[in-house]
Parts: C-alpha cells; sequence; structure tokens
C-alpha cells in the first residue's frame, strides 16, 4: 500500500516546478549525478527493475531512494527497502532487501569552458543497514564511497562518471570491492534525453571474477518535477546477469 501510495503522489504535479532547474535524478542509470537536490525540496526516485541470468531471475519492486537537501550543497539519502522475487530451477524467494543511509556533497563546480580537469564533484558517502528479509538480508553493515564526476560536453551532451570503494560483505565474510562508470547522455528535444552507459564491479563477489555491463535508455520529462524513464543492458561474462531491463518515476517537490 505505502509503494502505491508513493506512485501517486510522483504523478501529482506542482506550479512551483516551473521556475526551477529539470529534475536531475541518479537513475536509470548506474551512475549517480554530481548534483544534489536543490535548497528546501526533496525527491523520490522509483522504479521496477527484472534480471535474468541463465535459468535465474529476479524482480525488484521499489528500487526506492528518498533525497532530502540539507543545505545548498548537501543532501541526505535513504535507500528504501526493495521487494525482491527470485526464481532458479524451480526454488522460489520472496521479501525485501536491505534498506541504506547516505549523505552526499557537492565538492566542486565545473568550469565554464569543458576541461577534463574541472568538472563537476560531488561524494557519496552511504551504508546499507541488515533490515531485509531473511533470505536477502546482509549479517554486516556494507559501507560505501562514490566519487561523482561530470562535465557538460556542449549544449545537449554531457559525460559523466563514478568510481566507488564498498567495503562489503558476503555471508558475512568481509572484502574490498571497486566498481566504477562512465555514461554519455544526450538530450533529444526538450523533454526527451538518451544514454548509454559501461560500468564494471570489481570483483563482482567475495571469490568471484570481475563483472562488466552495458546498457542504454531513455527519459522523459513531462513536468520539470517529474521524470519517467526505461533502460535495459547486458553483462559480458558469466558474473554478469544475460540482461536486465527496467522502468522508473522520479518526483521532486
Amino acid at each position: 500500500m505505502g509503494q502505491l501510495l508513493g506512485c501517486l503522489l510522483l504523478l501529482v504535479p506542482s506550479g512551483a516546478g516551473d521556475l526551477a532547474e529539470p529534475i536531475a535524478t541518479d537513475r536509470p542509470d548506474f551512475t549517480e549525478t554530481a548534483r544534489v537536490v536543490p535548497r528546501g525540496r526533496i525527491q523520490w526516485e522509483s522504479g521496477i527493475g527484472f534480471t535474468r541470468a541463465g535459468s535465474a531471475a529476479e524482480t525488484a519492486l521499489g528500487e526506492a531512494l528518498l533525497r532530502i537537501a540539507t543545505g545548498h550543497r548537501t543532501e541526505a539519502r535513504v535507500g528504501v527497502n526493495s521487494w525482491l522475487r527470485t526464481s532458479d530451477s524451480g526454488r522460489r524467494a520472496a521479501g525485501k532487501d536491505d534498506f541504506s543511509l547516505g549523505f552526499k556533497v557537492e565538492l566542486a563546480d565545473a568550469s565554464p569552458r569543458f576541461s577534463l580537469l574541472k568538472p563537476d564533484v560531488a561524494l557519496i558517502a552511504q551504508t546499507s543497514i541488515p533490515s531485509g528479509s531473511s533470505a536477502y538480508r546482509e549479517r554486516n553493515p556494507q559501507p560505501e564511497a562514490k566519487l561523482c564526476l561530470a562535465w557538460d560536453l556542449d549544449s545537449a551532451t554531457s559525460l559523466g562518471s563514478n568510481l566507488n570503494y564498498a567495503w562489503a560483505s558476503e555471508s558475512g565474510d568481509r572484502f574490498g570491492r571497486w566498481s566504477a562508470s562512465a555514461s554519455l547522455s544526450r538530450a533529444i528535444g526538450r523533454r526527451l534525453s538518451g544514454f548509454i552507459e559501461l560500468f564494471a564491479f570489481l570483483p563482482a563477489g567475495r571469490n568471484g571474477p570481475n563483472a562488466t555491463y552495458a546498457q542504454g535508455g531513455i527519459a522523459l520529462l513531462p513536468h520539470p518535477d517529474l521524470q519517467l524513464d526505461f533502460h535495459a543492458g547486458v553483462g559480458f561474462n558469466s558474473a554478469s546477469p544475460d540482461y536486465f531491463l527496467g522502468v522508473g518515476v522520479s518526483r521532486r517537490w
């Protein structure tokens, strides 16, 4: 019921959005934006995702992130538990995953003229909190830091990149995991944009190989404070899903 109410509230427009910059979200690509929510605003991002890897399949309902402005350059972040349903060779499970808490701060603004050495820069610090159903709960919190970079290549094209490090946990055992991404996006008219992206986890799991992915998608802005999105992608090796896709909606108040 809470997820349904949240989705309905997302679709209610507000006149204040016409006076602000268009909404900037951390979805549907893997790369997080180098911008925070404008001061005095809150933002809700959510979606539904499906992943297939051989005989295994997973559906995630929620993928929700609540972003709350706490200053001109800072925001608090709450990753709300998603509801997961998985199946593999006739075995099925369902329940919620762990939620997360985090903080984001803008550190630098890009040069007025394009320069690889002067991008927009932001830093995210976050951690999961063991709180999910038994099938999906990890025993330990999993802290992570993300360095977010962004460049405007021209008036319609932008490049974003993240470099992340997580002190991950798998079945209670700790290991360090890097991840990195590069996402190229371009406006297609006033309300539509598209992106292509590469990202990787190094390694994918405690004893596993690295996992690499490619994806693309589109985002539609019916209103400056409302975004609808779609994305789809593939994995490149045995540690990656065969394919994944999803749709989402984001709303700013």
